[in-house]
């Protein structure tokens, strides 16, 4: 059939996420951007002739923004279009964990915020009774004479005890890492000499391999004496080159 519906939805342009929308939508623009690189194939020619094992629908709804496709529907998208190369997955795999750990904080602050919003609501309407209010002054001065008693005797009760962390373990024997690694760049967003308008907020990251011995449990990563980055509204943010990182838990 060639009538006017079937021509108007052959020609409807997808809606391009806005990346100010959330890491969901920043990650279905890099799914788009990688589409179009690719020579922006129909979702039915991924399926039927670039092997993507993921149905129309879903393959859509990964470019879309609302949410975050899972890691399986993202590798059939990116499978097919980039080839199933190990450069490739690593890459991808490490986009889609850090959009989905993004996504997982901002629940956690939407979450605080409610309980927040919850609490001061049930606060104002219903107000403590008058001996709520004396009962809850006696326990607050009696929390501050406690504190009190803690502050004059905690230095008499620990005065022989050493004094833990003072000493810095880090580097361990074997420790080594290195900017970038297995032939990646380091730099995985906004390399030296990116331009960024004045006032926008923007994530830098990095790539760091470990090239020692010791493998890392609980670490991350300091740069030291490392000075602010700073910009105008016509240059680029410049951050300083990280030198070997310092490890610590």
């Amino acid at each position: 059939m060639t009538g006017p519906q079937n021509q108007a939805r052959r020609g409807r342009k997808h809606i391009v996420p806005d990346a100010g929308d959330g890491p969901a939508a920043r990650f279905a623009r890099d799914l788009l951007e990688l589409k179009e690189l690719a020579g922006n194939p129909s979702y039915d020619r991924m399926r039927a002739e670039l092997g993507a094992a993921a149905s129309k629908s879903t393959l859509s709804a990964a470019t879309r923004g609302r949410v975050l496709p899972s890691w399986e529907t993202t590798w059939e998208f990116v499978r097919s279009l980039a080839g199933p190369g190990d450069d490739v997955r690593r890459e991808w795999r490490f986009r889609w964990e850090t959009a989905n750990a993004e996504l997982a904080e901002a629940s956690k602050q939407s979450k605080r915020r409610n309980v927040l919003v919850r609490e001061e609501e049930k606060a104002v309407a219903e107000p403590p009774a008058p001996k709520n209010k004396a009962r809850r002054a006696v326990l607050a001065i009696a929390a501050v004479v406690v504190l009190v008693a803690a502050a004059v005797l905690a230095p008499r009760l620990f005065r022989h005890l050493p004094s833990w962390g003072s000493h810095d373990p880090y580097p361990l024997p074997g420790d080594a890492s290195g900017f970038g690694g297995d032939g990646l760049s380091g730099d995985m967003t906004y390399p030296d000499g990116s331009q960024v308008p004045l006032g926008q907020t923007f994530t830098k990251v990095w790539r760091i391999k470990n090239t020692g011995t010791v493998p890392w449990h609980g670490r991350s990563w300091t740069s030291p004496a490392a000075p602010p980055c700073s910009a105008s509204r016509r240059r680029g943010c410049r951050c300083p080159t990280p030198s070997p990182a310092r490890w610590s838990p």
